[in-house]
């Protein structure tokens, strides 16, 4: 179990700090930028990995208030919050973080959180509880604060969709250019153009976007609905030098399971290069 290691993926963590600890215990978490993971204490899992151009501490003060309120929280107090109450309900947990300070661009923050998500797939073997959207099967999730609408537990036989197995990992082979790359099939690159959406399937697909004659990646995307995204960047990369290529998944795919594969291709590229591929967080591709 690297992943509760001090230095696993070769970052300074700190000790495991449990959401019951003393103030003056809290006050150890730093106050710097950086990731933090979150385990239900007494497991052998990870709930929740994430990452806070805030300050570490007051990022975790937000979600361990959430976490331990007596009505599930809203959504935007942390995103995270309202997952982490719900399985608190169904298993009594009590929750441990541990951070690592992390002074570098939000895009390559982001990417480190890729990273990370996507080591501990490669060593658990499943995806974290309350990551890519998944939430507890047996509650409903609350709304951002202005709706008003606090969540709760749904009656049987009711499930709520996005809850579901993770897809299996994907592992490392090749260079992010190669047609097999992560062990993958990839398609030959077609012109990021309108005349070129005929030769894109309007299927669920996991895809990368690239340039001509530039070394790296540029984006990676996943879409139910590969066409109607295509035409969408075809909008906002509008440099026809812009490349793109896809690896058609499979139908009964779910939304949830595509963001894990994205999340691996993302963190694969950052174990490659040591920086995100140049628009993945930035507004062009909103």
């Amino acid at each position: 179990m690297s992943y509760f290691e001090g230095n696993w993926c070769s970052l300074s963590w700190t000790p495991w700090t449990s959401f019951n600890a003393a103030k003056s215990k809290w006050k150890l978490i730093p106050k710097e930028t950086g990731v933090y993971r979150v385990r239900p204490s007494g497991t052998r899992i990870i709930a929740y990995i994430g990452q806070t151009g805030r300050e570490l501490r007051d990022r975790l003060s937000s979600l361990r208030r959430g976490v331990m309120a007596d009505l599930m929280p809203y959504n935007d107090l942390h995103t995270a919050a309202p997952n982490l109450w719900a399985w608190r309900q169904e298993q009594n947990w009590d929750y441990e973080c541990s951070t690592a300070v992390f002074k570098k661009s939000k895009s390559e923050r982001k990417a480190l959180e890729c990273f990370l998500l996507w080591k501990y797939r490669l060593e658990r073997g499943e995806s974290t509880l309350c990551n890519y959207g998944r939430f507890h099967k047996n509650y409903k999730k609350s709304s951002n604060r202005s709706r008003k609408r606090r969540g709760f537990r749904l009656s049987e036989p009711h499930v709520n969709s996005s809850w579901g197995p993770s897809y299996p990992p994907l592992r490392l082979q090749g260079e992010p250019s190669d047609n097999n790359w992560m062990r993958i099939n990839w398609s030959e690159t077609v012109p990021l153009s309108p005349k070129a959406s005929v030769q894109v399937p309007n299927k669920p697909a996991l895809y990368k976007i690239s340039r001509s004659e530039r070394w790296g990646l540029e984006y990676i995307g996943e879409s139910m609905r590969l066409r109607i995204r295509f035409r969408r960047h075809c909008r906002t990369f509008s440099d026809s030098e812009f490349l793109f290529s896809f690896s058609k998944q499979s139908a009964s795919i779910r939304d949830l399971q595509l963001h894990e594969l994205e999340t691996d291709l993302i963190g694969g590229y950052y174990y490659q290069t040591s920086q995100a591929p140049r628009n993945q967080f930035s507004n062009m591709t909103q």
